[in-house]
């Protein structure tokens, strides 16, 4: 239980603001929080329970750092694919009463439900063209070049048939998709030129299309940079 109450603890001290004690018994005066919940959840076995919310603050127009979030809402309904905005009353207990949850979050209002449109990206997707050029067939030898979405951890991962890479990426609007630096292996192969030419597309993309198992990434202006097929999950 020691153990427990030590993650509890972090987590008041991670996800709050402000509290006041009551002198007259272990409780503290109750405090309003707006809360993001991410579309999918961490394992926390640890806690006794198969899975546990991701949460953050609300600070800005997205969030900022998911933590596992290791409380039940009371009220709350929640469906997995979507990210939400709640405003919650926050009712706690001093860590060194006899209650084992010391903290008791209770929905007021569900201020915001959106689909979350990075599940769209999630898998891994085989180049076919980029600037419009068609990418030569590789053989079983070799790696295609391809990316990878993954976006309970909001990090894109993939190979240019050379070298490895990977990054984070992040939607600041439905299908408006952007991409971290890269970091990639140093390796030296015959053809550089997909590889040069898929590092500086990244740093252009601006929105993500999919339809038909086929994903688009566009810049700005619209622009097509690369397009991708998604590689079968068996």
């Amino acid at each position: 239980m020691k153990g427990l109450s030590n993650i509890l603890l972090l987590s008041a001290i991670l996800m709050s603001c402000s509290a006041s004690k009551n002198e007259s018994s272990d409780t503290f005066d109750y405090r309003i929080d707006h809360l993001w919940i991410n579309s999918v959840q961490s394992p926390c076995a640890s806690v006794g329970k198969p899975s546990c919310y991701q949460a953050d603050i609300v600070r800005g127009n997205q969030p900022e750092r998911w933590k596992t979030f290791y409380h039940d809402i009371i009220g709350f309904r929640y469906e997995p694919g979507y990210v939400y905005q709640l405003k919650v009353r926050v009712e706690f207990t001093d860590s060194t009463s006899s209650e084992p949850d010391f903290i008791r979050y209770t929905l007021i209002e569900e201020e915001m439900k959106q689909k979350d449109y990075t599940l769209d990206l999630n898998g891994g997707w085989n180049l076919t063209t980029i600037d419009g050029d068609s990418i030569p067939d590789f053989d079983s030898t070799q790696i295609a070049p391809n990316i990878h979405f993954s976006p309970e951890s909001g990090i894109v991962s993939g190979s240019s048939g050379c070298n490895q890479f990977s990054g984070s990426f992040h939607l600041s609007f439905i299908n408006k998709l952007k991409l971290g630096s890269m970091v990639s292996t140093r390796r030296m192969c015959p053809d550089m030129q997909i590889e040069q030419d898929m590092l500086g597309a990244f740093q252009q993309i601006d929105e993500f299309i999919i339809k038909d198992e086929k994903l688009a990434l566009q810049d700005y202006n619209g622009k097509v940079l690369m397009t991708f097929e998604k590689i079968p999950e068996y």
